[in-house]
Formats: structure tokens, sequence, C-alpha cells
């Protein structure tokens, strides 16, 4: 089916939002249409979306049947073979210098590292030795357009910095470290200093 008839009749039935339609196999030879879709599953960060897909259903008519959109309030079980993913909330944060804590418990996130002396330490309990993926969700208030500040992630005695864009929303930053068995430590600062940047979340996902 294509693509663009799939969502239109996904919208007649009263789906709506931000999706993309694409089509899989749920089977050896047996072909079913799917529905990928974005949902929030945190509050308080403009790119907290996280992908869900279901199956279509059609009626003896060819119409598209209602489908059952899943909570964004609701954690979605891992599907067999997605990385196992680990949250890291700014409660959980050790803070440093002039950082403080700030929102409430649902939408909490480290404030300050205007200083490059500044560091959002998050202890990260791998249960092997492994390749993994790091998000940072940071983002700044700063009024300047375009690239504001930098953000230095130092673990295990490797440090890798990305570039941070001035808006409104949280933005991911992505890095990528081999963490050792047990504790490691991840150190988080400004490497340009000057703007007042928040984390909110610090995601660690393996890499198979």
């Amino acid at each position: 089916m294509k693509t663009k008839k799939l969502l239109s009749m996904a919208l007649a039935v009263g789906m709506s939002g931000c999706m993309v339609i694409g089509c899989g196999s749920k089977g050896s030879g047996a072909s079913d249409d799917l529905i990928v879709y974005h949902a929030a599953r945190w509050m308080g960060a403009g790119w907290s979306r996280s992908v869900r897909f279901g199956y279509v259903d059609f009626d003896e008519n060819g119409r598209l049947k209602p489908i059952p959109v899943t909570s964004g309030e609701d954690l979605e079980k891992i599907p067999s073979g997605e990385p196992q993913v680990s949250v890291y909330g700014a409660d959980q944060f050790a803070l440093s210098g002039d950082v403080e804590l700030c929102g409430d418990s649902e939408a909490a996130y480290a404030a300050g590292m205007i200083s490059t002396e500044d560091i959002v330490e998050v202890t990260i309990d791998a249960k092997e030795e492994q390749d993994a993926s790091v998000t940072v969700f940071v983002k700044t208030d700063d009024l300047l357009e375009g690239v504001v500040s930098g953000l230095e992630a130092r673990l295990n005695g490797e440090a890798k910095s990305q570039e941070i864009y001035a808006g409104e929303n949280y933005q991911p930053l992505y890095f990528s470290f081999h963490l050792e068995k047990g504790e490691n430590i991840l150190v988080l600062r400004s490497d340009i200093g000057g703007s007042e940047l928040k984390i909110s979340r610090v995601e660690i996902r393996e890499r198979k």
C-alpha cells in the first residue's frame, strides 16, 4: 500500500501528530502494513520523542480499523533486538561549582556551567565491558543565534566535544565511549564557558 494513502486513512480514523508510515514483515513470506509514530516519553524536553509502532488492519470494506495509540506517559517494553537504554535523570547527577538542581521531580535539570570549572558527573554502572552511545540532553537560553557554546564529555581518560546551539528546546548531543565493567564516571563541562547550560538527562545505549 502506498504510504500517502495509508497516512490519509490513519488521519481519517482519528490518529494525529508527527508520524511516519512504513511497511514490514511479520513472518516468513507474510507482509503486513505497519504504522510508525512518535510519542513523548519524558516531560520537559522538546527532543524527547520515542518511536512506537503497531500493525494496522482493515475491515471488510477495506477501511483502516481504529488504531490504539500507546500513551506517551507509559514506558514501552524494549522490543527484541533493540539496545538496552539506561536513563540517568538530573536528580542522579553529582554537581560541583555553581551548578544547581532546578525544576520539579518530573522535569528536573542541572543549571549552570557558565564557568569551565563547573562540573556535572554521572556514575554509569556497566555490567560488562562494552562500547556505548552516550546521549546528553542539553540546552541554553542564550539569546544569540547559532553556536553559542560547547559541551565536553570525558570518560575513562577520553574527552570529546559537541557544539551547542541556542534554542528553547533540549537538543541531544551524541558521544561514543568505551565502558569498563563496573563503575564509570562521565564528566560533563562547558568547553567554552560564558553561557548557562541546562542538562535534563543522560541516556546510555549499548552498541552491539
